[in-house]
């Protein structure tokens, strides 16, 4: 089923589909229009239009062939932003413009009237013209034409705006955002973020080998806990979604069993999606990279803008992922534990992506200020203690990179009392939320 529901996600995700259906569509219409035709004869509109089948047929060749070009031109602008996206943002990033359902819906509208215009223009032609003119068809081709000049206007503004990085951040943003809730529905209470996480015994039984090379897109988590539960074995995820497996390489280890069989080498293959890049779907993890890496790139380009813009994305991703628990996604059935799940936590996705930001941004006093800036907004947000002293350890990370890449006379003084200020209030909060623990 998880393979399935990705075959049709890729699908319709794919360039061609819309465009297809839309051609279709334009062929239908016109076939539709002629079979009326032949039914209706309105001599008031074969007056209004007042030419002779011949000039019905060279505006018709002119309507198909103006839509085919700008068609041609389109799809070569939408390939300059391609490489243009790659080079600027991130390659990471291509498939979601590749998506892009207005742009396929616009190139489709243009193709699909063309369709239209050839299909009327080979009925008026028929045998010798002989048919006569369709009228409801032809005026149906003109009024299709001028609905393309519209959809040209609209393209133009919407490719324009699809290209800004606001716009760009944003879709990753709402994308992940929708994945978090997801993936990690629910809200954080006051626990332990280090608690030790459930375990099997070593030396398992089973070691089921991935049977493709790939990253892993999506897990049947609820296939994969009835085939522990049916087959009376608890599993282990050796790679979570979001990581690439290499055919041959450990997949699942089950508790009980001698050697893997072909047949549950397979079953348990299929209960994954593994493919050519990594989606946000089951892996918000991947929207947060793909952040970081735009984030990374104008660094390196000296593109403030972009970089706070980015930063600013990444705030807000990590004051939605604070609030929320999460854990490895493990299968329990009836209380009992049938799979033991492999995913990230939010401090080791904490460290990873102030990590990378910490290399690029030495030296940059307005970038690290930012910085500082958001983790001071994300731990304003928890009132856990593991997840305040992760970040506060992030303070101090970049503290420690600022007084030694900022001199004192380039805003390195302000940077060192604006850290030492972030520090105390998150030592004063962390110590007092504990002392009210204490007394409840």
């Amino acid at each position: 089923m998880a393979n399935l529901r990705q075959f049709w996600s890729d699908l319709r995700a794919s360039f061609w589909l819309v465009p297809a259906m839309l051609v279709a569509a334009g062929i239908l219409l016109a076939l539709m229009l002629l079979a009326w035709d032949m039914l209706v004869e309105d001599q008031v509109l074969l007056w209004i239009l007042g030419l002779s089948s011949a000039g019905v047929a060279g505006i018709l060749a002119v309507f198909a062939g103006s839509l085919i070009t700008v068609a041609g031109v389109l799809l070569g602008l939408k390939l300059i932003a391609l490489a243009q996206t790659a080079n600027q943002y991130s390659s990471d990033i291509l498939y979601d413009f590749e998506r892009e359902r207005a742009d396929q819906m616009v190139l489709g509208g243009f193709l699909g009237i063309a369709a239209y215009c050839l299909v009327v223009l080979g009925a008026i032609l028929g045998i010798g013209g002989s048919i006569g003119i369709p009228v409801l068809a032809v005026w149906g081709s003109v009024l299709l034409t001028l609905a393309a000049l519209g959809l040209l206007i609209y393209f133009m503004e919407h490719f324009a705006r699809s290209l800004q990085v606001t716009t760009v951040l944003a879709r990753i943003l709402a994308q992940t955002q929708n994945a978090v809730a997801r993936n990690f529905p629910d809200l954080w209470g006051e626990g332990d973020d280090n608690r030790p996480g459930p375990m099997l015994p070593e030396g398992l039984g089973q070691t089921i080998l991935a049977l493709k090379t790939g990253y892993i897109q999506q897990i049947n988590q609820e296939a994969l806990l009835h085939f522990a539960r049916t087959h009376r074995t608890p599993a282990r995820m050796e790679r979570a979604v979001g990581e690439f497996v290499i055919q041959g390489t450990p997949l699942v280890s089950l508790l009980r069993g001698s050697h893997p069989d072909q047949p549950t080498t397979r079953a348990l293959n299929k209960l994954y999606t593994i493919g050519p890049r990594r989606t946000i779907r089951q892996d918000p993890t991947f929207g947060v990279q793909q952040t970081v890496d735009i984030s990374l790139k104008a660094l390196e380009t000296d593109d403030r803008s972009t970089a706070v813009m980015g930063i600013d994305t990444l705030t807000a991703l990590f004051v939605d992922l604070v609030s929320r628990r999460i854990e490895p996604p493990h299968g329990f059935a009836h209380g009992v534990l049938w799979i033991i799940g492999k995913g990230p936590s939010f401090a080791d996705l904490l460290r990873q992506v102030f990590g990378q930001l910490r290399q690029q941004a030495q030296g940059n006093a307005p970038i690290i200020r930012h910085m500082l800036e958001a983790l001071a907004t994300i731990a304003s947000r928890t009132r856990s203690p593991q997840r305040r002293q992760g970040l506060l350890e992030q303070v101090r990370h970049v503290g420690e990179m600022a007084e030694e890449t900022v001199p004192a006379y380039q805003d390195g003084a302000d940077l060192r009392a604006y850290v030492r200020y972030l520090v105390a209030q998150l030592e004063h909060s962390r110590s007092t939320w504990q002392a009210e623990d204490l007394m409840r």
